[in-house]
């Protein structure tokens, strides 16, 4: 029950407790007459003798009322202690009134019931009388501070009743007279076990759950550091052995080029071409495997001088091709400076690589503001594009939509790139159309 809702019904079965019945005087000439001279004092505003008009007779004997006439008043006065009467005695929660020395005045039906008394066997014990002396000793503390500040309290505390543990949560508030006076306390208490029950099991599950994912990142980690550890491995034994392919072919295409016939030259070509691309491979391999082992160097760092950087070189082996470089302005980031080199480079070679059969390539760099303060960069081209229902694999370790005839690469590029960003704590994807272009987008924090 919150602060606020808990104080208005706290208020409102307190004036159950607290309204009084009104105070009727008779005063009767004679037994066996009528009734001369009937007054009643009423509570409240107007509070004083008002005249009744009296309709029936004292019995002959025992001096009882068969019916006595109430006023308007008087009538809705008793309408409403019955309405708050039944609301005490009919709510689930426990409820209890105190004096200023923690001994109890009263109490409705359950909560007697809960001790397996009556209410009226309830008034005039104290907490010791029904429960623990350290668990007494706590309640009347806490009566005492409540009547002492004059504050309202809400207070959750378990206790144990027939070795079971309980979970109550309570609300004491001061009772005061119409001086303001404080004259005891006013309590009402829910049994809240079945919730702390509850409670406790979504916290062991979470617990549970948090351990799990722990355990599985703990996993995932250590396979991705086998993996690294056997891709550097693998690439690196690899290099020797394609050398000495590579070199042995271009010693025997010189060395036998006029005793062999055309046919048996482009076999040596082809040999010396496919391990050239395997040596382009394993090289873009233990990038993969060093991107992921490699301590980051984070600062500050302005995009907008290194994209200008980056875009040098490459206008600079343009190769008689008609490119137009658009950027926008770039903010500064935090992150590792060859990391996100790496980024750009391979973003721009992708752009570069697929315009090339465009004799009116467009590459575009430039950036947009995202949200909670990060930042989106986007490389742009008009190229030949990709179907979207491929963008899952665009990313992944030697994964190509393309023919190494049509296009060279490896593909590692993205995946790369994906890494990079990944260790950055942002995002990255791609949006594409076949023949229109391709836009891959990546976050950084600013």
């Amino acid at each position: 029950m919150g602060g606020r809702e808990g104080g208005r019904r706290g208020d409102l079965l307190l004036y159950a407790f607290s309204v009084k019945k009104p105070n009727i005087v008779h005063r009767t000439s004679n037994i066996g007459k009528r009734i001369t001279n009937n007054e009643t004092r009423c509570p409240g505003k107007g509070s004083g003798r008002r005249k009744m008009s009296a309709t029936k007779k004292f019995g002959e004997s025992g001096g009882k009322v068969e019916e006595v006439e109430r006023t308007p008043a008087e009538q809705l006065l008793l309408e409403s202690e019955e309405k708050y009467k039944t609301l005490v005695e009919n709510t689930p929660q426990k409820i209890f009134t105190k004096d200023r020395n923690s001994v109890y005045v009263s109490c409705n039906e359950n909560f007697a019931r809960e001790l397996g008394i009556t209410p009226e066997e309830f008034k005039g014990k104290n907490d010791y009388v029904y429960f623990p002396e350290e668990l007494a000793d706590k309640y009347r503390a806490d009566d005492k501070r409540i009547m002492e500040s004059g504050e309202t309290e809400e207070i959750g505390e378990q206790y144990i009743q027939g070795g079971k543990a309980l979970w109550v949560h309570t609300i004491k508030t001061p009772v005061r007279d119409v001086q303001g006076n404080i004259t005891g306390i006013f309590g009402i208490f829910s049994d809240i076990t079945e919730r702390k029950r509850v409670e406790e099991e979504i916290r062991k599950m979470n617990t549970e759950l948090e351990q799990r994912v722990a355990d599985l990142t703990a996993q995932l980690e250590a396979a991705n550091k086998e993996f690294e550890s056997f891709s550097y491995s693998v690439s690196h034994d690899l290099k020797s052995p394609l050398q000495h392919i590579t070199g042995y072919a271009e010693l025997l295409n010189k060395r036998a080029y006029e005793a062999i016939d055309e046919k048996s030259r482009q076999y040596l070509r082809i040999i010396t071409d496919s391990a050239v691309r395997m040596g382009k491979l394993i090289e873009d391999l233990l990038s993969f495997s060093r991107m992921g082992r490699a301590e980051m160097m984070k600062k500050k760092i302005n995009l907008d001088s290194l994209v200008k950087e980056i875009l040098r070189d490459f206008q600079a082996d343009e190769k008689g091709r008609a490119i137009s470089w658009k950027t926008g302005p770039l903010p500064e980031v935090y992150g590792d400076t060859a990391m996100l080199r790496q980024v750009f480079v391979n973003l721009i070679s992708n752009a570069y690589k697929f315009t090339k059969k465009r004799t009116d390539a467009v590459i575009e760099i430039g950036s947009v503001c995202g949200e909670k303060g990060e930042v989106c960069v986007y490389v742009e081209d008009n190229g030949v594009g990709f179907d979207m229902k491929y963008v899952d694999k665009l990313f992944g370790t030697f994964q190509r939509l393309h023919g190494a005839d049509e296009f060279e690469g490896t593909g590692i590029g993205l995946a790369n790139v994906r890494r990079i960003i990944h260790r950055h704590g942002g995002r990255v994807w791609a949006e594409g159309k076949e023949g229109e272009g391709a836009t891959f987008w990546f976050t950084l924090s600013a």
